[in-house]
């Protein structure tokens, strides 16, 4: 804790929904400094009471979840928290950063009051269900000095910011490791099953983490803005360190080199699950193109058994043709006794002839496209 004491505000408010024990009780968690200096040392309370006590106690830490805050700002009762404030509180944006002067009637500054909002996205693994979890946090520090000249509420927004880093950090990682899983499981192909709505799903998450990583990095961006402008206005005093204002300008640095880092890092997982996407579509076409090309030879089969079965139709169908013809009562070769008639060389005379023109045809029939690209061929060889 001894940042905190280097920077200490007189009263500094965060909230989060991860604070799900303060938010059961509608609770605060106080970080308070001891009466004989040193650590600090934590109590809970509620937020109205100590903000009731802020004259008496003025130097501390609380840490509220979001819904007792935001019930606290809806009431309404107590100025203390600017509107500015409980609007961005209430419009649950994805990150912002604000700060106002309180001055008195002769311009003396009478307060200084700064906040900040950044927005994460929690996303885990149902090992019931196979299935995507998430969960939206949000993380809010608002700072009120009743003194510029001993204290610094940037101090206290570079260590907000640093622990945001972190669970930003965390968070990407997380991802990662479900990008990873789906990559080895589309390795196994032959057991693969396309997994469309899982990668989708996973390409929507990613898609917010970015969103969320440009929003902190532009909050980021504000809070630099401002500190510079601060430390403008208000020129380090001798009851400050020296170093304090150049240390925090790092710590600032730090942490927007990190967080662009981790922005890349999602970048590439966004581009990592799209090539698996691209994969996924490129396996289900394949496999769908061997099932029609096995289709297709089946199809040649059962084509070449027609054909078969034509052919031997064709042979057959004259010869029962002229039996039919000729069994008509149209023809008389009843006999006294079984024999074969002298005129039987007829059948056989037409029954051949009559089948091979029936051959004859159907293969010119089932080659005129090639006969007819030969008789151009031969037609212009010969220069007609």
């Amino acid at each position: 804790m001894s940042p905190c004491k280097a920077v200490s505000p007189e009263i500094g408010y965060v909230g989060s929904t991860s604070t799900k024990r303060l938010s059961q009780n509608g609770g605060v968690l106080i970080l308070e400094p001891s009466s004989h200096g040193g650590e600090y040392h934590e109590r809970l309370s509620t937020l109205e009471l100590e903000i009731r006590a802020e004259e008496k106690s003025p130097q501390k830490i609380i840490f509220v979840s979001t819904e007792v805050l935001s019930a606290w700002v809806c009431k309404g009762v107590n100025n203390f928290f600017p509107p500015e404030f409980g609007f961005i509180l209430s419009r649950n944006l994805n990150g912002t950063f604000g700060c106002e002067y309180h001055r008195g009637e002769d311009g003396e500054i009478l307060a200084y009051d700064s906040w900040s909002f950044f927005k994460l996205k929690r996303i885990w693994k149902n090992l019931e269900t196979s299935g995507i979890c998430d969960e939206w946090m949000q993380f809010a520090i608002f700072i009120s000095l009743r003194s510029i000249h001993t204290s610094d509420p940037y101090g206290w927004h570079a260590i907000f910011v640093g622990e945001m880093r972190k669970l930003y950090d965390q968070a990407i990682w997380d991802l990662r490791g479900m990008v990873w899983e789906v990559e080895a499981y589309q390795k196994n192909l032959g057991e693969f099953k396309p997994q469309f709505i899982l990668l989708h799903d996973l390409a929507r998450h990613i898609s917010h983490s970015k969103e969320i990583l440009d929003v902190a990095l532009e909050t980021l961006d504000s809070i630099i803005y401002s500190c510079s402008i601060f430390d403008e206005d208000h020129p380090t005093p001798a009851a400050r360190i020296e170093w304090h204002s150049k240390d925090i300008q790092r710590q600032f640095y730090f942490a927007g080199k990190s967080l662009r880092s981790t922005k890349l890092r999602c970048i590439s997982l966004s581009e990592r699950l799209q090539n698996e996407i691209n994969l996924a579509f490129n396996i289900v076409s394949q496999r769908d193109n061997e099932i029609s090309l096995q289709m297709a030879q089946h199809s040649l089969t059962d084509n070449t058994m027609m054909k078969t079965v034509a052919i031997v139709s064709m042979i057959y169908l004259p010869g029962t043709f002229v039996s039919g013809l000729f069994g008509m009562n149209f023809f008389d070769f009843d006999r006294e006794s079984i024999g074969v008639s002298h005129d039987i060389w007829i059948y056989w005379l037409v029954t051949v002839s009559l089948t091979l023109a029936t051959i004859f045809v159907w293969l010119l029939w089932l080659n005129s496209e090639s006969i007819r690209r030969l008789f151009i061929k031969l037609k212009s060889s010969r220069g007609y």
